[in-house]
């Protein structure tokens, strides 16, 4: 029987990775002296661990190659194992090359000075919780000073110290996004993030919050638009030409998360949030439900 540094030497591996194999159940040794814990292995041994390697060169996990090896499985039973591997690794491509077109796109826009870079992220969206309303904007009116009243009025109530963030939703922006005919008046919804809210809170007349949840988001598409509200369309226009480029379809009301809206109009900070499904699927994903 050879020590475990003279099997390591025969096989080419380390030490180190044969005591990970033992303590992971893959690969024990054939012997261990109970008095000093020494790893003893057989000759005979490399067989089933070339078999490892082989099958760790493919990228397969070790839970699968521990299949493969205990359960005695059939060539049949192997085979398919394979091809559900050999489906992730065609899976992981299709991401991979995504990623070396949006760098290619990020490197052309680089060397092009008037190109505006817009920096996107896919991800999901977190349930929140807080006073929600939706209402129409009267001619006149505008958002940004609606939003001012309705936190005054929670300011008013003691309620505003509570507030976490603030989010409009714009289902209006959807048709200008993409070329349709605009309504007047419009409605927008907006939601006061708040761990803990009453249930309604009336801000004036006709216009009342209510305690709302949101639903998460599977995915959304987040760009942060750095700058006055009144230039956001220039960033809406960068991430819908994203949308398009990269095969997304809008799947749900855009929305702007307003991170940092005190200070000159120059310091805002607004994430735009677009609910986004592949171009294909064509999903829908809920706004609300009721608290």
């Amino acid at each position: 029987m050879l020590k475990i540094a003279d099997f390591a030497r025969l096989t080419g591996v380390t030490p180190r990775l044969l005591r990970y194999y033992d303590q992971c159940g893959l690969f024990k040794p054939g012997y261990i002296d109970r008095a000093t814990g020494y790893r003893y292995y057989h000759t005979g041994q490399v067989i089933p661990l070339q078999r490892i390697l082989a099958l760790r060169d493919l990228g397969l996990p070790l839970a699968d190659i521990a299949q493969i090896l205990h359960d005695h499985l059939s060539s049949t039973e192997v085979a398919a194992l394979l091809r559900l591997h050999q489906r992730r690794i065609e899976a992981r491509l299709l991401v991979e090359q995504a990623r070396q077109q949006e760098t290619a796109a990020r490197l052309a826009a680089l060397e092009n000075p008037a190109a505006h870079l817009l920096d996107v992220v896919i991800k999901p969206l977190l349930p929140f919780k807080g006073l929600h309303i939706q209402t129409t904007v009267q001619t006149g009116e505008t958002i940004e000073a609606l939003f001012n009243s309705f936190a005054q009025r929670l300011q008013e109530r003691g309620l505003y110290r509570q507030v976490r963030a603030t989010i409009g939703f714009y289902p209006r922006h959807i048709a200008m996004l993409t070329g349709q005919p605009l309504a007047e008046p419009y409605q927008f919804d907006a939601l006061f993030v708040m761990p803990r809210s009453p249930r309604a809170v009336p801000v004036e007349a006709g216009r009342t919050l209510t305690a709302i949840s949101l639903h998460p988001v599977t995915q959304a598409a987040c760009a942060l638009h750095i700058g006055p509200y009144q230039r956001l369309f220039e960033t809406y226009r960068s991430l819908l030409a994203y949308l398009e480029h990269y095969g997304y379809a809008i799947a749900g009301v855009p929305r702007e998360l307003y991170l940092q809206s005190r200070g000159t109009p120059d310091e805002c900070i607004t994430e735009i949030q677009i609910p986004v499904s592949r171009a294909d699927q064509g999903v829908k994903l809920p706004l609300k439900v009721p608290a």
